[in-house]
């Protein structure tokens, strides 16, 4: 099986599974006394043998308004009442997955398995996410994450990349490319085009092509 039919098999599997590994990623301690800032609409979505229920903001908070109809979850579990972090649009929670601190996530976009967004990180678009997002880091497209994914600081992913590895500081990866092996990519380099890197990339570099995999490039 090719990398890219084993990223896209774990992924609809991930959906249908109603088990999976233990919680990965910090989890939001629970605070007394936070108020509400949502409830469920009635409205469901099924995926699978999981049913999401879309919410609707019940107070004002960030550039939100009470009334205000918000996307898909399965709990309150999966979006903390604390903090700004909101779903918007048609985007889905749902497993184990957590979005809490100022996270927004919108578009279409599935947080799924043991995520955890948070931070100030946003997510939209059409991207399947597993793994971590944190810090001021950006995904959006169609881009697909694993569960030993961590993008965080101002680390954008965007186009149809996919990541199983580590992207941050100010690291973007896009178009077709794609960071596996637990990879890294930091400082600003740039990974576009169709390469793929599975080694350390790092500072100044930039790097496309067609179908490249690239070792030890730091």
């Amino acid at each position: 099986m090719t990398y890219m039919n084993a990223f896209r098999h774990a992924l609809i599997k991930a959906i249908s599974d109603n088990m999976g590994a233990d919680d990965t990623g910090p989890v939001p301690p629970k605070k007394q006394g936070v108020p509400k800032k949502y409830e469920f609409t009635g409205e469901t979505f099924v995926a699978g043998i999981r049913t999401l229920r879309r919410i609707r903001a019940i107070r004002d908070f960030a550039d939100v308004k009470a009334g205000d109809l918000g996307g898909f979850i399965e709990s309150s579990e999966h979006l903390s009442h604390d903090g700004d972090c909101w779903v918007r649009d048609n985007a889905r929670v749902c497993q184990r997955a957590r979005v809490y601190g100022n996270a927004q996530i919108a578009g279409d976009a599935w947080i799924y398995g043991d995520a955890r967004v948070y931070d100030n990180a946003k997510i939209h678009g059409k991207a399947w996410i597993d793994g971590c997002v944190y810090g001021n880091a950006e995904v959006f497209g169609e881009v697909q994450t694993l569960d030993s994914a961590r993008i965080y600081d101002n680390a954008k992913v965007y186009g149809k990349a996919e990541v199983n590895g580590k992207v941050y500081e100010n690291a973007h990866v896009f178009g077709n490319a794609s960071v596996y092996r637990n990879a890294c990519v930091y400082g600003n380099a740039r990974i576009f085009g169709n390469a793929s890197v599975c080694d350390n990339v790092s500072d100044d570099v930039v790097i496309t092509g067609r179908e490249k995999t690239l070792e030890q490039v730091a």
